[in-house]
């Protein structure tokens, strides 16, 4: 973890040393926002992927990761984040009742389908108490990509239409719901939900959106290696960090997506 001269935590320039630059300033958002809430231990990171998150927002290491990718298990293991790693569906996880003090899920839960199944896991492994605290994108996330409004405003709708689609595809989306719908599905499953925030200001989803081409070679470094290729000289990771991290710090009046924290 990097950290600036007052000893706080530099995600943008963590993140840029291991992602491309519309991951960071994603992940920079989200662990900005994050960092405001305290988890009690033992705590389990739900869709740890390769440990990427974990590794830079964590200090200590995690009593538990939690992911349904073999290969991404394995990375993550290399990396010695965590105690204990397994490999599972998040909708039936080996976990007895009242396991954690803390379920964590960074940008996870919108990849999952029939994802009422991993919320009533969630609460089940929950210690009476526990929180519960995750981000997902929104039901506006659609609605905003440059590229749907670029075609819209050409009058090309369909065009427009097939874009979001295709975003959607390639990020696997299956759920991009409404504050409303959230707070439905985690209440049905016995969850109170005791705090939601709109996060990823509309500033920061442009510039994600832009880089996407940009983090092609790393994500293909990473589906033929296991790992992404990330390499800046030191100058220009500070100077990305300068015309980006004004951006990471605006407020906005819209976001695009939701954090939540909900206890059992």
């Amino acid at each position: 973890m990097v950290r600036d001269k007052q000893g706080k935590p530099n995600y943008l320039r963590s993140y840029l040393k291991v992602a491309p630059v519309s991951h960071s300033i994603w992940r920079a958002c989200e662990a900005r926002e994050l960092g405001k809430f305290k988890l009690a231990r033992p705590l389990l990171d739900l869709g740890c992927g390769f440990g990427e998150f974990a590794g830079v927002f964590f200090d200590s290491v995690v009593e538990m990761g939690m992911d349904i990718s073999l290969k991404d298990v394995l990375l993550a293991a290399e990396g010695k984040k965590y105690k204990k790693i397994k490999c599972e569906d998040a909708r039936a996880m080996s976990f007895k009742d009242n396991s954690f003090e803390s379920v964590l899920s960074v940008s996870v839960l919108e990849h999952i389908p029939k994802v009422r199944g991993v919320l009533a896991e969630v609460y089940r492994v929950l210690k009476p108490g526990g929180r519960f605290l995750f981000t997902v994108p929104g039901a506006i996330f659609s609605q905003e990509l440059l590229g749907y409004r670029l075609f819209k405003e050409l009058g090309l709708k369909r065009l427009g239409e097939g874009y979001q689609k295709a975003i959607n595809r390639v990020f696997r989306h299956y759920n991009l719901w409404t504050e409303k719908r959230w707070r439905g599905e985690l209440e049905k499953v016995g969850f109170k939900v005791k705090e939601c925030r709109q996060i990823i200001p509309l500033e920061v989803f442009r510039v994600w959106e832009l880089g996407l081409g940009l983090a092609l070679p790393s994500q293909m470094g990473k589906l033929l290696w296991g790992k992404r290729w990330i390499w800046r000289p030191l100058e220009m990771e500070r100077w990305l960090e300068t015309v980006l991290q004004p951006v990471v710090d605006k407020t906005s009046k819209k976001n695009t997506n939701w954090l939540f924290l909900a206890e059992k």
